[in-house]
């Protein structure tokens, strides 16, 4: 149903582990059909991991391929490190059956900004894939046309807020 693309900084063999680990049980499902890796370079540990793991390693440089070719109808952007709470299959999987459009999922209470902070300060996070990005491969197709990574899509995007939780990297 969905590909996962996962975002790789050098050094982040942990941050990928951690998020591998909390989308085995979902790959074996059959939810999750692949995942992808986006980097720019590996090392050589996260390299064996991904590999040994069965995903599949894209340079950042083919970004508009990888949306091209990904086997899922749904694709799921989020950096290493990020985990999903449980119950987030159930509600991916009612939100594309509805064909409800781009998405984005809650920062869980321990990620959220206290609640001054919302109001007087910007929004900032070190990635716009903070929240992650659940977008349909049509229009993923459709939108990077003129845009090269997952952060330049997002903008300018209609995206929905998710009941579902993600925990922040």
């Amino acid at each position: 149903m969905i590909t996962v693309i996962v975002t790789v900084e050098e050094n982040g063999t942990q941050q990928l582990a951690k998020t591998l680990e909390n989308l085995i049980s979902y790959a074996l499902e059959g939810f999750v059909q692949e995942v992808i890796v986006l980097h720019d370079a590996l090392d050589d540990m996260t390299r064996h991991l991904a590999e040994e793991a069965g995903c599949n390693l894209v340079e950042n440089k083919n970004f508009q391929a990888v949306c091209s070719d990904a086997r899922g109808d749904w694709l799921l952007f989020m950096e290493a490190g990020a985990t999903l709470a449980a119950g987030w299959a159930d509600i991916v999987s009612a939100h594309a059956n509805a064909d409800g459009g781009a998405a984005s999922f809650q920062l869980t209470v321990s990620n959220a900004r206290p609640f001054w902070q919302r109001f007087l300060k910007p929004r900032v996070f070190k990635s716009p894939l903070a929240c992650g990005l659940l977008i349909s491969k049509r229009q993923a197709r459709a939108n990077f046309k003129s845009q090269e990574t997952a952060a330049e899509l997002m903008r300018g995007l209609a995206v929905k807020r998710l009941r579902a939780k993600i925990i922040r990297a």
